[in-house]
Parts: C-alpha cells; structure tokens; sequence
C-alpha cells in the first residue's frame, strides 16, 4: 500500500511478536504523532535487515533497539562430502543477543534455493518459527539462499569433491559407463 499499516494519534503504543511486512512507497509501516506517549515497537520482524526507514514520528520519537533477524545454517557445517545430505533450517534470532526467536506467527513458508544441489522441499511452511528441509550437496562451494516474505538469508559452504578419475573408454568396458 502506499500508506500506514498501523498509526497512533494518542495514547501508548506497544507492538510485540509481529510480523510487520510492508510493501510502503509514501511513508512508514508504523507512524506515531501523539506526543508525550509511551512508545515500545521492540522484539518485532520487519521484512528488513534492519527496521530503520519502516517507523516515523512527528511526536513522541521512536527508536527500535531489538528486532527479529530472519537466519539460515546447515548442520552438519563440516566434513561435507558432494552428495551428502544436510540439514537446512530458516529461523528467527533476536538483533541484540542471537537468541532464537519463537514467539512469532507461523504465516508464510519460507522458500529454499540453490544452483548447486537439490532439496527435499523447496517450500516449507515455518513450524515453531523454524522451516526445515534437506539439501544434496551437487557442488563446492554451495550456496544457500533461504528467502520469507520481503528477506533473504545466504548460507555458502564447502563441500569434498570425489577425486577426479582418468578413464579410459574401449569396446571392453564402454558398457561399464554409458548404456
């Protein structure tokens, strides 16, 4: 939209655990002008990788010190080997402390990529605030992309490659290796 999703002309304003994903092109996600107000939009995700440009206040200012960051890991990280399988988590941490973040609404599925492997599933609806799934490593180094509504979060990894092969193709054994 081209206004505010949530504004305050008076009063206290508190947001906690929201997801404020906004596509504004005017003005701000969340807009405050009652002066002399009590002001706490901490602990929220806001589509971003930080929430500065998202809130304005021609009152009472509003500063946000803790936000929620949209991550994404492998397990395990080392001793990939090419074709391995391994675990893709997307999750939520919180901006001071890294802490997982488990509080928020499970809204939308978080979509996997990557042009050096496959997975299990490309599009994972968030359960507890987590969205799982496995990848084949098809290459080193492999890259991770684990994208939810308006952000993105890369993973790059290494990976053991097999030990290159010098064969030699004759009519005895050209069945061993095409049909």
């Amino acid at each position: 939209n081209d206004g505010t999703a949530i504004a305050n002309y008076d009063g206290d304003l508190t947001i906690k655990n929201s997801m404020i994903i906004s596509n504004i092109t005017q003005f701000a996600a969340v807009y405050n002008t009652a002066d002399d107000v009590n002001i706490d939009i901490n602990g929220n995700y806001w589509g971003n990788a930080t929430p500065d440009g998202f809130y304005k206040s021609t009152g009472t200012a509003m500063t946000v010190d803790d936000y929620v960051v949209f991550n994404v890991t492998v397990e395990p990280e080392e001793d990939v080997a090419f074709k391995d399988n391994v675990t893709v988590k997307a999750f939520f941490t919180n901006s001071t402390d890294g802490a997982q973040v488990t509080t928020l609404p499970d809204v939308e599925a978080v979509t996997f990529s990557s042009a050096t492997g496959t997975f299990s599933a490309e599009s994972v609806y968030l359960e507890n605030n987590e969205a799982t799934t496995t990848f084949t490593v098809g290459n080193s180094p492999f890259e991770i992309t684990a994208t939810y509504p308006n952000m993105e979060a890369v993973y790059t990894g290494e990976a053991k490659m097999p030990e290159p092969m010098i064969i030699t193709l004759n009519d005895g054994n050209f069945t061993e290796y095409f049909d």
